[in-house]
């Protein structure tokens, strides 16, 4: 039963669809540099087509739906809502549910997987995430450890974090599909 995520879930959408409803129409045409090629309306149409009709269908779907794929939904989605944050300017929510309960699911995901450990400490937990004794360690804020694993930070950037023994930036990524930013997004 994964009723926490889906709680999680129609947080993230009431907070989102506030944060959106009354943008002017010019905003939804701005690039969201965090998702090359996309427009804050095209970000907006990966998290919330039909939203305010299907999104309380699709969380009772998520109450019951187990916690791997109710884990990546909220994972893809608190990342998507900091994307959209970033393109309009309206940072928040840094803390979330959505996140918390999608970071737990990168670190379950990683070490089911077999990938090679990592040991991830910031202010609010410490974690080793994949199999094995934790080939290195990182220490950073919450919110820059959940953007880097998205591809959402530069190579300098996470080389500035605390590692032992060394940075190694690649380790970081949540999936092969991530890629580390060439430009930062300041963020």
């Amino acid at each position: 039963m994964t009723e926490p995520h889906a709680l999680a879930l129609a947080e993230l959408r009431e907070r989102v669809s506030a944060l959106v409803r009354d943008l002017d129409p010019s905003t939804l045409d701005r690039p969201a540099p965090a998702t090359p090629e996309w427009r804050v309306r095209d970000v907006l149409a990966h998290m919330v087509e039909q939203w305010e009709q299907l999104g309380p269908r699709f969380e009772t779907m998520l109450a019951g739906a187990p916690a791997e794929i109710a884990g990546q939904a909220l994972f893809d989605a608190a990342t998507h809502e900091h994307d959209l944050r970033h393109a309009i300017g309206r940072s928040g929510a840094r803390q979330s549910d959505a996140m918390g309960l999608g970071w737990d699911w990168f670190v379950e995901t990683r070490t089911r997987m077999g990938a090679p450990a990592i040991r991830l400490r910031n202010e609010l937990r410490d974690d080793v995430a994949g199999e094995g004794e934790p080939r290195v360690t990182v220490r950073a804020p919450y919110f820059e450890l959940f953007r880097a694993a998205t591809g959402r930070r530069t190579a300098a950037e996470m080389a500035s974090y605390e590692w032992e023994p060394a940075p190694d930036a690649a380790m970081l990524l949540a999936a092969p599909f991530f890629t580390i930013r060439t430009e930062s997004l300041s963020e």
